[in-house]
């Protein structure tokens, strides 16, 4: 199959980051909503690689990691306020509780 995107050298570091975004996201929480995002993947595994599409294996990860990029970006950005949040009072409580 043709290359349309010419992601074939990125092909290690988007099934890396796949399976890093896939870790973050199911951090703590293994719900039904990870097996609808895999059957998710999966169906667009096949539409994308079908002929109606016609892209090729490399272009298809590169195309799912993006769709999973996008999916993870709130995901990370609600982890991160939350640790930004609770992290410095976690630190400060210890001498917060002596002086009040």
């Amino acid at each position: 199959m043709a290359s349309y995107l010419g992601m074939e050298a990125h092909t290690g570091f988007f099934i890396k980051a796949i399976s890093f975004l896939a870790v973050v996201m199911t951090l703590g929480e293994l719900s039904q909503r990870c097996y609808c995002w895999a059957a998710t993947v999966l169906l667009l595994w096949g539409v994308l690689s079908s002929e109606l599409v016609g892209l090729g294996p490399d272009d298809c990860i590169a195309v799912l990691a993006a769709l999973v990029f996008l999916r993870a970006v709130p995901l990370i950005y609600r982890r991160a306020l939350t640790v930004a949040a609770t992290y410095p009072l976690a630190l400060t409580f210890p001498y917060a509780k002596h002086i009040l």
